[in-house]
């Protein structure tokens, strides 16, 4: 009886201690992803990283994601496009066997 206890116990440490691994993965792949993110409006805008946090360059900064994220980009079309055929295919894969 105590080896089963000790059994799920180790299960349930081991599946905690895997998910705190995780989030602090996808936590450090969000900030990475930001700051790369951030020098390239940097870059667009022609100023430094530290100068966007200026209100001064909100209106501009606005303008530049709006047209990065825009539905009437090609890319943006292409990714939703790869979305949604990889959605399909997982679907597909999953009911048919």
């Amino acid at each position: 009886m105590f080896i089963a206890f000790v059994h799920i116990l180790g299960a349930v440490l081991a599946t905690v201690a895997f998910g705190v691994t995780i989030l602090f993965l996808a936590s450090w792949e969000l900030d990475k992803s930001g700051k790369k993110e951030l020098q390239g409006f940097a870059f667009k805008l022609g100023v430094a990283e530290e100068d966007l946090a200026d209100e001064k360059w909100m209106p501009r900064l606005i303008e530049v994601t709006a047209d990065y994220y825009s539905y009437d980009r090609f890319s943006n079309r292409l990714s939703d496009l790869c979305g949604a055929l990889r959605t399909a295919w997982a679907i597909y894969r999953r009911f048919h066997k």
